[in-house]
């Protein structure tokens, strides 16, 4: 690990964790816990760091789901609320031919499959 590079990279990063943001009340609960235990925040400053890291990965990856999610949706449907009632044989069409186009393996496949089958057989959802 490049540390120079870390902190260079880090300072273009935007700030979290402000006083009465969840951010912040996440932080300030990992400090009453600490002291809880009777340490000082000096004693345990590399695991409240740590934690402060960790919880930024697990966030980062539920904003990447929750893009990748709502790219599948727009292929989907050209319509804000994301239902499809009302679309005629040919929109279907020409949707179910964009998610084909997008598709890289075959877990992505089935996934369209289950949601394509659901939208016309009733309980058609799969299990995954």
């Amino acid at each position: 690990m490049n540390i120079q590079e870390e902190l260079r990279i880090n300072k273009k990063q935007p700030v979290y964790g402000f006083a009465g943001t969840d951010i912040g009340n996440f932080y300030k609960a990992l400090i009453e816990d600490c002291k809880s235990h009777g340490w000082t925040i000096e004693q345990n400053i590399y695991f409240l760091m740590d934690q402060a890291y960790s919880y930024g990965i697990i966030q980062g990856k539920r904003d990447e789901r929750a893009r990748k999610k709502a790219t599948l949706i727009s292929a989907i449907s050209s319509e804000p609320s994301g239902e499809m009632n009302g679309t005629t044989n040919e929109e279907y069409r020409e949707c179910i031919g964009r998610l084909l186009s997008m598709i890289s393996d075959n877990r992505l496949l089935k996934r369209i499959y289950c949601f394509v089958n659901s939208l016309f057989v009733k309980g058609g959802a799969c299990n995954e």
